[in-house]
């Protein structure tokens, strides 16, 4: 018996590489038709080399940190193919540093990319989501979204004892992680009031 597949749009961020890379490819062989984002136009290529049907694909290069590009990135999808359904928030970025050396800047890069995108992500799909009756919201945490990293099994590039500096951590990432997590949970009863907006795929 062939499986029936239900012709959706997703964006994935992130799709260059790794679980965005793969989500997308699941989503097109799912019968879903996807645009792919992310920084790198190299990555994103690689990406639609993949798809066996790379015309149900539009490549967005972009930064989702920038609010210009996340207006882009829903105009795009909406001019190629007229609706939008699923939001895959899968950008994620990580910086390691000493504890006692982790520079503001890294740490706000990276809870702009992890968390603060996803919300604002969310934002700019809502209303079409809502016009439409129909949306899906998915947003990828982490195991240390909930759990502390064992530098035992990541040494010698996160190290344990870097004397006076302290041990070398994520810890933005753990935090921006955990954030998404609680972001997820706490915005589903307010978007059931929107619309049903967030279920699984």
């Amino acid at each position: 018996m062939t499986k029936r597949k239900i012709d959706r749009v997703a964006i994935v961020t992130g799709g260059g590489s790794g679980i965005g890379q793969a989500t997308a490819k699941i989503l097109v062989e799912a019968g879903t038709r996807c645009v792919i984002t992310g920084r790198r136009r190299d990555a994103l290529e690689q990406t639609v080399q993949l798809i066996a049907e790379p015309e149900r694909t539009l490549m967005v290069q972009s930064d989702v940190t920038s609010p210009e590009d996340r207006k882009r990135i829903v105009a795009e999808c909406l001019g190629k193919f007229g609706r939008l359904d699923i939001l895959v928030n899968n950008a994620g970025y990580a910086r390691n540093a000493p504890l006692l050396t982790y520079e503001v800047e890294k740490w706000r890069e990276v809870m702009n990319v992890n968390l603060e995108s996803c919300f604002f992500m969310a934002q700019e799909v809502i209303p079409h989501m809502r016009d439409q009756g129909l949306g899906r919201i998915i947003n990828i945490t982490s195991v240390y979204s909930t759990n502390v990293m064992n530098n035992e099994f990541y040494t010698p590039k996160f190290a344990k004892d870097n004397g006076d500096l302290g041990p070398t951590r994520i810890s933005a990432y753990h935090a921006s992680k955990g954030g998404l997590l609680t972001l997820s949970r706490e915005t589903l009863p307010s978007l059931s009031r929107v619309g049903e907006l967030l279920s699984m795929l």
